[in-house]
Formats: structure tokens, sequence, C-alpha cells
């Protein structure tokens, strides 16, 4: 697994974090929603302020290195601004 992968995703207890049966990601804060799809391959997990995702399938062929980058950028925004 890649390194950063395998990173869960902190959030503030101001920020509800949802996952659908589909896998899609719902990020709620004091400035709005915001919603991502993440691959069906991986198990999204909310425990303990964190987004823990988990990669079951083979990892040779798993996007597990991808999906911090959506979630990160729901809470803190393009360029790295804190607005949710």
């Amino acid at each position: 697994m890649a390194r950063i992968g395998s990173n869960p995703v902190p959030f503030d207890d101001d920020v509800t974090v949802t996952v659908a049966d589909d896998n899609t990601v719902s990020v709620e804060g004091p400035k709005g929603t915001l919603t991502e799809s993440i691959d069906p391959d991986l198990t999204v997990k909310v425990s303990d302020g964190e987004v823990v995702v988990d990669r079951p399938t083979d990892p040779e062929t798993s996007p597990i290195a991808s999906w911090p980058e959506p979630l990160a950028h729901q809470e803190y925004g393009e360029g790295g601004d804190r607005w949710l």
C-alpha cells in the first residue's frame, strides 16, 4: 500500500462525515456540504474523528494511492485554505 494511502484523514468536531452504501462520502461543515464518490474497490470507514480507507482487493490493481487527495480537498479546499 502506498504510504499516503494508508494514512487516515482527520477532521474537526464541527465536521460530519458520512459514507453511503454506494461509497459516496459526504462531508458537512459550517460552510457547506461536499460529496465525493470513492472507488467501489475501497472500503471507507469513519471512526474517532478520522476517515480510514482500506483496500481489500489485490494491492497491485487497487486505486488506494489516489483516494486521500479528493477527501483532503473537501476539508481544506484547493490551495490548502481550510474552509469546512
